[in-house]
């Protein structure tokens, strides 16, 4: 049987959250974030995957409406990690933080 492409997708988008969790978790980085981002990012996948055997028409709705909530959780994460790393990595933000407390 051939996959659903929303499915193949969400398990590729997991695949490569996984990834770069492990790449920042070797580096050393923020672990809420990191954690956040694993649990929400691969959570998407789940739902999607568990609405293809959802019980009824509302329970199919409800996973979908689960995944869109872990998308938009995911967003803020992502967006945090992405804007840090345009900013170069170079640790000013903690060096800011350090010096005000």
């Amino acid at each position: 049987m051939e996959e659903n492409q929303l499915v193949a997708l969400s398990k590729t988008f997991a695949v490569d959250i996984i990834n770069l969790c492990d790449t920042m978790k070797i580096q050393g980085k923020a672990s809420a974030i990191i954690n956040q981002l694993l649990r929400s990012g691969t959570s998407i996948g789940a739902n999607i995957h568990e609405a293809n055997y959802a019980s009824s028409k509302a329970d199919f709705i409800n996973k979908f409406q689960i995944a869109l909530k872990e998308c938009y959780e995911t967003e803020s994460p992502s967006r945090n990690i992405s804007e840090r790393c345009q900013k170069g990595c170079t640790g000013e933000t903690e060096n800011r933080y350090q010096a005000s407390n």
